[in-house]
């Protein structure tokens, strides 16, 4: 028994994808602008319940958040529904306002902020601890170097001959040594960051289909978690080559007054849904005799 792993093609998610977009852009616009519609009535009544009872409408303005994650899931529904050439409308995008679903929905996407938080943390507390020692460094050097001049200028009223060279070659030397002072922590810092970016990374692209297999198999909040993992093993740098390739197109797309995201809106949710299509193999069927 061998493990076989499904390798997901970059260029192909993204031509398969781009194909499937004829005849999907009406649904999914059509499905953004009734998000637009429920998102003004909520600022409408927000700003009533507000003016009568500011709890109140903070509560409208939590709900509205809720919603907000709901619908955009309810977008990927979509993009997942597309890219398995099933038929999709504008009304899809309510399907995760399920009760059930929409728990699950909101845990798994809570659940994701908090793996993903100690990384956004310790990449701005290293961030943080790097300003903070080059400003004790910096003022250390001011304060030294005003002493310096202090002492050579009570020396120089005190003595007649003074080895310029020696001072030179001193004052190089401290120069050396408040530089290397100050490089370590930098270097440290920008090492640690490093690090915890491409940690943050792999954990993203990690955990990039949970929200699929929520949706699309109506797995349990631990069991897309760890269908996730299956399914994205040995393709973390296929994954991110094809999140650098989307990200190029949706810029460029925006370039002519964002007309091009008429077409690369739905091309977004629609790749999304290649990208589960290609590796859901890998999450189902992770041990297969060859």
């Amino acid at each position: 028994m061998t493990n076989v792993t499904a390798k997901l093609p970059v260029w192909d998610s993204v031509s398969n994808a781009w194909h499937k977009v004829s005849g999907a852009k009406g649904s999914l616009w059509g499905a953004l602008g009734l998000m637009f519609l429920i998102f003004i009535g909520c600022a409408i009544i927000g700003g009533i319940a507000s003016a009568i009872f500011m709890p109140l409408g903070l509560l409208i303005s939590i709900i509205q958040q809720i919603l907000l994650i709901l619908l955009m899931a309810g977008l990927m529904y979509m993009g997942l529904e597309r890219a398995q050439d099933r038929p999709i409308t504008y009304t899809m995008v309510l399907h995760t306002l399920d009760w059930n679903l929409g728990f699950k929905v909101i845990i798994v996407y809570i659940l994701k902020m908090l793996i993903m938080l100690p990384f956004i943390l310790f990449i701005m507390a290293v961030s943080f601890f790097g300003a903070i020692s080059q400003l004790i460094v910096a003022a250390f050097q001011h304060v030294q170097n005003k002493e310096i001049i202090t002492n050579i200028n009570h020396v120089s009223a005190n003595v007649t001959q003074v080895n310029a060279t020696v001072i030179s070659h001193a004052n190089q030397a401290a120069d050396i040594a408040n530089k290397g002072v100050s490089f370590i922590p930098a270097s440290l810092a920008m090492i640690l960051c490093l690090i915890a970016v491409i940690a943050g990374i792999f954990i993203f692209v990690r955990l990039a289909l949970t929200l699929a297999f929520l949706l699309e198999q109506n797995a349990g909040i631990g069991e897309a978690f760890v269908l996730s993992f299956r399914a994205t093993r040995g393709n973390v740098w296929r994954l991110i080559g094809l999140y650098i390739v989307w990200w190029f197109i949706m810029v460029i797309s925006m370039i002519p007054l964002g007309i091009g995201l008429i077409w690369t809106f739905p091309l977004s949710y629609i790749i999304y849904g290649m990208i589960y299509k290609a590796l859901m193999v890998n999450a189902n069927n992770p041990i297969v005799k060859v």
